[in-house]
């Protein structure tokens, strides 16, 4: 999904976001959306539930699980 990082790199989400929208073929933007929106699902849920705070670099990492 054109994420190409480590964590711990800080990667501005703004430009993650457009250079992923142009590597993503047309077909494909509305699965990877909806994987992106249930990484940032799973990130709140691990932040409420189990008090666990996760970086937006570990939060975009869990779109590839």
């Amino acid at each position: 999904m054109g994420l190409n990082f480590s964590i711990g790199q800080h990667v501005g989400f703004n430009i993650w976001w457009t250079e992923w929208i142009k590597s993503v073929q047309e077909d494909e933007i509305i699965l990877h959306s909806v994987a992106i929106l249930w990484a940032i699902w799973r990130q709140l849920n691990m932040k409420i539930f189990e008090n666990e705070q996760l970086s937006i670099e570990q939060t975009l990492c869990l779109v590839d699980e």
